[in-house]
């Protein structure tokens, strides 16, 4: 079972899978694709801590953790091969690329809470502005930060969970903003 099912991924990964980004229908993927819905999909707050994290480590720490160091590795890998392949069928795929970038999340957050408490408070109450920010957001995407803009996230990658499964709402979107031309499988 599992040879015939990495070989019938790897034969599905050659063919291609048509989807729809930044305007444009294609089946051989593309290589930004992963990259763009990790930016898009992630909390900003998380992408300017994981950053923060990973400089922090560069420039500021002799050693870091071994476990934190290789789980940064890994998924720095597996997005590499990601990027590679021809199918780009959703961002729930690049999930295994969050873990290192929410540690180094979470390593910069109890950096800055040690360094500077209230700064720390200050970023914590912006992240609270931010969810009710999005919250406030009407035709709420799956886009969970700024970057992806108002109306954006339509533009970059429609896929069904954007909607929430919602096709009701989103046949009333297409209509009213006539999306032309409209692909939805």
């Amino acid at each position: 079972t599992h040879v015939y099912g990495i070989s019938a991924l790897a034969e599905h990964k050659e063919s291609g899978h048509k989807s729809y980004f930044n305007g444009e229908v294609r089946k051989t993927g593309w290589v930004s694709y992963f990259p763009t819905m990790i930016a898009i999909k992630t909390p900003l707050v998380t992408l300017l801590r994981g950053l923060r994290g990973g400089l922090l480590i560069v420039f500021r720490m002799r050693r870091a953790h071994p476990l934190l160091v290789g789980a940064v590795v890994l998924s720095t890998g597996f997005l590499a091969l990601m990027m590679r392949g021809h199918i780009n069928i959703g961002a729930r795929h690049a999930l295994p690329v969050m873990v290192p970038l929410t540690l180094l999340a979470a390593f910069a957050a109890d950096w800055l809470a040690r360094k500077n408490r209230r700064l720390s408070q200050g970023v914590s109450a912006g992240v609270l502005l931010t969810v009710v920010m999005a919250l406030m957001v009407p035709d709420y995407l799956g886009d969970f930060n700024v970057l992806v803009g108002r109306e954006k996230g339509h533009r970059i990658s429609i896929i069904g969970e954007d909607w929430g499964q919602d096709t009701a709402a989103f046949s009333r979107r297409a209509k009213k903003v006539k999306y032309k031309p409209l692909y939805y499988e």
